[in-house]
């Protein structure tokens, strides 16, 4: 057998990953011993921290990371600081772990994939946090003997800054097909001097036999999934009234089938959890759950009837975050139940996988990219036409021409209507000393001579582009008050489709701003930047880097 593990290190906001390969493994009975007790105490229970002064939990951890050849004479300081957290039991909720002005980190397996093609798939994201000097994570399957099923080949990503998703896969065995399949998910995050360890473990024996995803859905046909509160648009899968307070409403709707009946005590399942949470991209992959201490298999539109768990949840509230417009979020529904004795683990999402187009996925019901959009310009604020002439934005119709960069012209195809909370009032002014101000949301588009930035990054002295002049940027404050905003969809009759894909402009209030394309553009640019400090890399860690460098990455 020929089992691969990998790590995925991180130094601040900069990754290191590891794709390591060994020849043989073996484990003492003592050790298997201690890693069953603890699949079957923490099995399908969600995140849970691991203390290193636990013998079973320390022999359980010890045996990963000899999986993954994460060797003591390799990464000293890693060990240094393990050793130091037997010493330093973590007091806060894994959500809390490395938060930072609202932003939850997020640490889970997203989904697996049992694949026609007896092929398996893992995907677990965490959150590396701005604070964070170094990240570790294994993932792997593993046999009713908690040997590794293999050969088991590992790839990661590290997407929008702030998220790394490491993924993990396997060929079926052609006698595994009815025994328990094990997935253990690892990871530990260093802040300051304290390193917390902890593991996800999600056990099932086979898969439902049908899963049902009816909302959230590409209702409109189109390859991303539109959440719309504040606003309506032409665009929008789904639209409703902003619930206030930074809080978010997505509707839930569905049913898995299983092969048997579930498990009932009481007419709840036994040995059940549910979870369902959004991670937001754009933050670090902070999670939200849902708010008022929502409990699944407890809410009115769950139900079970004989091998069917059905589920209506109408717009579930989820808890307060400070949203930009265009967020595009990961959607995680994950269930496990007891079916006639047995486990079962299904799952939704929209979470990175690399299934192979066309295979059917048993465990995983996969859905399209999903964006959580707002409104963007004050009502009030004027635009100019393509003839010259100014109108405010709200009595802009469909059908009209706007003026764009360059003297263009371009046609509003769609408009963007609703309310925001967290406007900001940007006060800019010209060679010749007139001062103007613009009302937008935090997130709206403003293009700079020397760019484009999001109005919540605009500071003084910024030079933003009118269409003749340019104009400095001489304060920027919060409004206090919920504000009626809008948004223009712009057309392209006049632009090339390349440009249209860059993103597209409008003038308002005399400078040029984005529509809501652009808004797209520029949401999904911040997504992918990965900011590099190696070079900012704490002396402690210094010796581990190097032998990163020397033993850890692939050849």
């Amino acid at each position: 057998m020929e089992p691969t593990a990998n790590r995925v290190p991180t130094v601040g906001l900069a990754p290191l990953y590891f794709f390591i390969t060994y020849d043989s493994f073996h484990m003492e009975q003592s050790t298997l011993i201690s890693v069953n007790k603890i699949i079957a105490q923490y099995q399908n229970k969600g995140a849970f921290y691991l203390d290193y002064n636990d013998p079973d939990m320390r022999q359980f951890f010890d045996y990963q990371l000899e999986l993954a050849q994460v060797k003591r004479e390799w990464y000293p300081a890693f060990y240094t600081h393990l050793e130091q957290s037997a010493q330093q039991a973590p007091t806060l909720p894994l959500t809390l772990l490395g938060a930072r002005a609202g932003i939850h980190p997020v640490h889970t397996i997203s989904s697996i994939n049992w694949t026609e093609a007896k092929h398996l798939e893992a995907t677990a994201i965490t959150s590396i946090p701005e604070i964070a000097v170094h990240i570790n994570q294994t993932l792997g399957f593993f046999n009713e003997q908690r040997e590794p099923i293999g050969p088991v080949a590992h790839s990661q990503t590290y997407n929008q800054g702030n998220e790394s998703v490491i993924q993990a896969s396997a060929p079926i065995p052609d006698d595994l097909e009815a025994r328990n399949i094990v997935v253990i998910y690892t990871f530990t995050q260093t802040i300051d001097d304290a390193l917390v360890p902890a593991a996800e473990v999600v056990s099932t024996i086979r898969y439902p036999q049908n899963i049902s995803n009816l909302k959230p859905t590409n209702v409109l046909g189109n390859n991303q999934i539109k959440v719309c509160l504040t606003r309506t648009a032409g665009d929008c899968d789904y639209s409703h009234p902003y619930p206030g307070a930074n809080h978010v409403l997505v509707p839930i709707e569905g049913s898995m089938t299983y092969f048997g009946n579930i498990d009932l005590s009481e007419g709840k399942p036994g040995n059940a959890n549910a979870e369902i949470y959004l991670i937001r991209v754009m933050e670090g992959g902070s999670i939200i759950g849902p708010a008022d201490g929502f409990q699944f298999f407890n809410a009115a539109g769950v139900s079970i009837s004989g091998k069917t768990l059905s589920w209506n949840l109408d717009w579930l509230k989820f808890n307060q975050v400070d949203f930009q417009p265009g967020d595009q979020v990961y959607y995680v529904f994950k269930v496990s139940l007891q079916v006639e004795g047995e486990a079962v683990v299904g799952f939704i999402t929209n979470a990175p996988n690399s299934v192979a187009p066309g295979q059917t996925i048993r465990n995983t019901f996969s859905l399209p990219p999903m964006y959580i959009l707002y409104g963007c310009l004050a009502a009030g604020t004027p635009v100019q036409l393509s003839d010259g002439t100014y109108r405010a934005i709200e009595d802009v119709q469909l059908g009209d021409w706007v003026r764009s960069a360059r003297g263009e012209a371009l046609c509003v195809e769609d408009l963007t209507r609703g309310t925001e909370e967290a406007c900001l009032r940007i006060s800019y002014r010209n060679g010749a000393g007139e001062t103007r101000r613009l009302v937008a949301s935090p997130g709206h588009p403003c293009k700079l001579v020397s760019g484009v930035k999001q109005a919540a990054e605009l500071v003084p002295g910024d030079q933003l582009e009118g269409l003749m002049e340019r104009w400095e940027v001489v304060n920027i404050e919060a409004v206090e008050e919920t504000v009626v905003v809008h948004n223009l969809h712009l057309g392209k009759r006049s632009l090339p489709e390349r440009q249209l894909r860059e993103g597209s402009f409008l003038v308002a209030e005399g400078i040029l701003v984005g529509d809501a394309r652009m808004q797209r553009v520029v949401a999904k640019s911040r997504e992918q930047k990965v900011p590099n400090i190696l070079e900012q890399l704490p002396e402690a860690w210094k010796q581990d880097y190097q032998n990163y460098l020397r033993y850890g990455r692939p050849q």
